[in-house]
């Protein structure tokens, strides 16, 4: 049974990739990329590939003065062997679809076969997945991969590969730190081991300080972060913005909450899931992250139609399952099994 329902599962996600290919394709051939996204990214690996790391879409000698993407140079050999521009959302449609892969291994081992394969369907039809593959490319988008395999194997204790596809992640985007850091913090109050606890805590911190203190600002033209901007409202540059939070964490929260367009984002990212990540320790590993999609000045950042909530997915799925482990576990207010998978989907649709 274990191995048809890992077949099937595989199965699903190979129809779905089937489905998403074709309707990007067209998307393409049609002309609806209508952002610039893909565009930098191509000339990105394009220039790359041709032994050069200048960014000319928006003037800049070196693309890491943009975002840190350093995976972009382990993508060369790719886009030099295809330089095209679907190459890049196949890849991205092909990251995204086996992240669910891995959800599913996960919800098999803490649930059950059955319960697996439909969180697996769940995780398909996902909006916010949805939205964001029918966005532009982003190489940040690849991390949900990555990120779902680091705790793969953060939940098996394989310290070696943790630390490979943490890495990976880390190699994304700046930002991508928040989520290891965040592991950190969950690991210290699910009271794991010493290592467990400082390794992510370390990665993230330092990576963090690299990319948007040394890396990103050494690279950019005016050498400061170049999204900085986006907290303007919280201080001037980022240590005063960390700061601010710091000292005056009640108003900045109070300024998060009674925000109208980041209530419907939450809704929006939660609601699907019927709120069960709320019941999990593991919901701690999306909140740094989220808390910087929240106080971002930028007004994509509150919404689930672009990129910017992909890398937070599968650990919403991950906070869910456990959520949905413990119910069923203590059997809370008497729901069995099937009701609460009943619940879980009714609030998804």
């Amino acid at each position: 049974m274990k191995d048809k329902s890992t077949f099937f599962a595989t199965l699903i996600i190979l129809v779905a990739l089937f489905f998403w290919i074709n309707i990007l394709t067209i998307k393409y051939l049609t002309f609806g990329y209508f952002d610039w996204d893909l565009t930098i990214c191509s000339n990105t690996l394009w220039n790359l590939s041709h032994g050069s790391t200048q960014l000319s879409l928006l003037g800049l000698k070196n693309f890491l003065g943009n975002h840190v993407n350093i995976i972009a140079f382990l993508l060369v050999p790719i886009y030099k062997l295809i330089p095209h521009p679907l190459i890049l959302i196949y890849l991205q449609t092909l990251t995204l679809l086996l992240s669910s892969l891995v959800i599913y291994f996960i919800a098999k081992r803490e649930l059950s076969v059955n319960l697996g394969l439909i969180i697996t369907m769940l995780y398909l039809f996902y909006p916010a997945l949805w939205y964001g593959l029918l966005y532009e490319f982003h190489f940040f988008s690849l991390s949900a991969l990555f990120l779902s395999i680091m705790f793969l194997y953060f939940y098996k204790e394989d310290f070696v590969k943790f630390i490979i596809f943490a890495s990976l992640a880390l190699l994304c985007r700046e930002d991508i730190s928040l989520l290891v850091f965040g592991l950190g913090i969950c690991a210290v109050f699910t009271r794991r081991s010493f290592k467990w606890k400082i390794t992510p805590l370390l990665m993230g911190m330092i990576w963090g300080y690299l990319s948007v203190f040394l890396i990103g600002p050494h690279f950019n033209t005016n050498k400061v972060y170049r999204y900085s901007f986006l907290l303007k409202n919280y201080g001037e540059d980022i240590p005063k913005v960390i700061k601010n939070v710091l000292l005056n964490p009640f108003i900045i929260l109070k300024s998060i909450f009674v925000s109208k367009i980041n209530m419907k984002f939450i809704i929006e990212l939660f609601a699907p899931v019927a709120f069960m990540p709320f019941f999990s320790l593991r919901l701690i590993i999306v909140i740094p992250l989220l808390f910087l999609h929240l106080i971002s000045s930028n007004n994509f950042q509150h919404t689930i139609y672009r990129h910017y909530t992909l890398p937070l997915i599968p650990f919403i799925f991950i906070a869910a399952i456990y959520s949905l482990k413990h119910f069923i576990r203590q059997k809370a207010n008497g729901l069995h099994n099937a009701q609460v998978v009943s619940i879980l989907m009714f609030a998804f649709l």
